[in-house]
């Protein structure tokens, strides 16, 4: 399911998770209590196993470390001591703090020396005290934990305890891929990695763990949680993907080509809305689909990734989606002049006009056997004065669904096959020449493109076959000049009416070339 290097509404450019236009949580997002950010008891928010991670496109998958994120800044060591408070007390004989401090290894330990006093935290719940390296707050229902590096630094820009987040309920610890670290919090979490911290919570944090948090084919998360730009719902971009948060669909993943397509079509202010699922397997085991609130995606590693949605997609689903007799999707849903919508799918053309509603579209057929005379009708042209002659009827040999050569996949290939003697004393060299044409149509014309030309001959008369002129003939034959005198001809056998649009070609399994027509 084409990738861009322009900068996005999601801050994106081709890799995930760069910094975007939709700028940073606001404070009220951050202290709003909202429904998504309900905080959750220390018991909830332990470490869960990871479930077995869904089937994905092994091919289109972004691989871990792709993204382009800029260098993570120093590690803080500590905010000021007159940062969080002012309220000085005497520290209790054995408070829970001093209890966490010992326990870490005291001035010996990572946090170094204290630089504050226990003070009470703003929020008149907690406590806390500064240390030279990191800080450890207590909260009464929370217990003692220390805060420290990028992960405490994060927590302080979003607030400390009086963010979203609340206290912390576990001391920083290694995550089990052993990159990153990561913390929990009463309202969510804090992950670090090469790329920097980032917060998760709320319904997001809960479907990234369903996938097994950082070990999942997400990867890490790479952006806080943000608004999307429509206002309406809350997005994370991870390292291989996103997760997509609205209060009516709920918290959905992406990635691969399906979410590059939706992005590309303008993510969730696009004509599909937000995703209702995650990314699924199609029922005939060959692509993947997304349903999204107006429309789906379908992706196939021969096809591409394209969206479908209103009558088109409702008349695709009557026939039987992708296991259907249309197949995959191969174009998203376009426009003709004359107010008509179009969706070319591998087994034809669904069109769409106001006054007809949806079906088939009409076409006009161009025979296999015409396309081969028009080949030989050029190939005699150039072979004419020379010893070669044709030494048996030009054949299609096949019509191939999918065609790659030179780094180019081409749809609906037509291979013909003809050969060529030479007529010279003393020696009969021959030839057997292979040709591979694809059509597609580009506004009003059909576009021949000649894929590639293979020929078979004994090496021990290459050398004559090359002083009779062969390869001069080989050379005319895949020439630009050739396919526009067979796309002339083909243009001369059809007449299509006025006010009507050339939508499609497309070669059937027995030569015959469709083209598919609407208003």
């Amino acid at each position: 399911m084409s990738n861009q290097n322009l900068r996005t509404e999601h801050g994106e450019q081709s890799q995930h998770g760069e910094q975007s236009q939709h700028g940073e949580q606001s404070q009220s997002d951050q202290q709003s209590g909202e429904q998504i950010r309900q905080r959750v008891s220390p018991e909830q928010l332990a470490p869960q196993q990871a479930p077995a991670q869904p089937s994905l496109h092994p091919p289109t998958q972004p691989q871990r470390g792709e993204q382009s994120l800029q260098p993570p800044p120093a590690r803080p060591q500590f905010r000021p001591a007159g940062g969080q408070g002012q309220q000085l007390l005497q520290p209790l004989e054995s408070s829970a703090i001093d209890a966490k401090y010992a326990e870490l290894g005291g001035s010996d330990g990572f946090l170094g020396q204290p630089v504050t006093d226990e003070r009470v935290t703003p929020d008149g719940v907690g406590r806390y005290r500064h240390y030279e390296n990191g800080s450890i707050h207590w909260h009464p229902d929370a217990g003692a934990h220390e805060t420290h590096g990028w992960i405490r630094e994060k927590w302080s820009e979003l607030g400390w305890e009086q963010s979203f987040l609340g206290y912390p309920v576990i001391d920083e610890k290694n995550t089990p891929d052993g990159d990153g670290d990561f913390q929990h919090f009463q309202g969510g979490s804090i992950y670090s990695h090469s790329g920097g911290a980032f917060e998760v919570h709320g319904a997001i944090r809960a479907k990234w763990a369903s996938f097994g948090w950082e070990r999942s084919f997400l990867g890490y998360p790479v952006t806080d949680e943000r608004t999307t730009p429509d206002g309406e719902g809350r997005y994370n971009h991870f390292q291989n993907g996103s997760i997509y948060w609205h209060p009516d669909t709920g918290a959905h993943e992406l990635h691969g080509w399906i979410r590059q397509k939706w992005a590309s079509l303008g993510w969730e202010r696009s004509v599909l809305g937000y995703p209702l699922t995650d990314e699924k397997n199609t029922p005939d085991g060959e692509g993947d689909f997304q349903q999204f609130q107006w429309g789906h995606i379908h992706s196939h590693a021969f096809t591409g990734a394209h969206e479908t949605h209103g009558a088109i997609r409702r008349f695709w689903a009557q026939q039987g989606w992708e296991q259907g007799p249309l197949g995959y999707p191969m174009s998203d849903e376009l426009s003709t002049p004359g107010g008509g919508r179009y969706s070319i799918f591998e087994g034809g053309v669904v069109y769409w006009h106001p006054e007809k509603g949806a079906q088939m579209a009409n076409y006009l057929p161009v025979r296999g056997s015409s396309i081969v005379q028009q080949v030989d009708d050029e190939v005699a042209k150039l072979i004419e004065g020379t010893a070669l002659f044709y030494a048996g009827a030009t054949e299609i040999t096949a019509v191939h669904h999918w065609y790659e050569y030179g780094g180019t996949r081409y749809y609906r290939v037509l291979e013909l096959d003809f050969d060529l003697e030479a007529a010279v004393t003393g020696f009969n060299p021959s030839v057997d020449l292979d040709l591979f044409l694809a059509f597609e149509v580009d506004g009003e014309d059909v576009v021949v493109t000649i894929v590639r030309e293979r020929h078979h001959v004994d090496s021990a008369w290459w050398q004559e076959l090359l002083t009779l002129g062969f390869q001069e003939i080989v050379d005319h034959t895949v020439s630009e000049r050739f396919e526009k005198k067979i796309q002339r001809q083909i243009g001369q056998e059809i007449s299509i009416p006025a006010g009507v649009n050339l939508l499609a070609a497309q070669l059937q399994d027995d030569g015959e070339l469709r083209l598919y027509l609407g208003a």
